[in-house]
């Protein structure tokens, strides 16, 4: 995806794709950390049995056709 989906013409890494997913995808948790700050942290896709998996492939894959994109299997 990240060879082919330029979101405002920026060009982004399969880790920053990877991210975004997670976020959007499966949510995030805060953690708070010494001196007031919190750390946003996406959660992983390793805690997803394989059904789970598959469905979080399947978004990933829909949201990328909606933008032109077709991943290879």
């Amino acid at each position: 995806m990240s060879d082919k989906l330029r979101p405002d013409g920026k060009t982004y890494s399969p880790e920053q794709f990877h991210l975004y997913f997670k976020q959007r995808l499966l949510g995030c948790r805060d953690f708070d950390l010494p001196g007031g700050k919190v750390l946003t942290i996406p959660n992983s896709s390793a805690d997803l049995d394989t059904d789970e998996f598959n469905e979080f492939m399947q978004a990933v894959e829909t949201m990328a056709a909606e933008h032109g994109v077709y991943l290879d299997e």
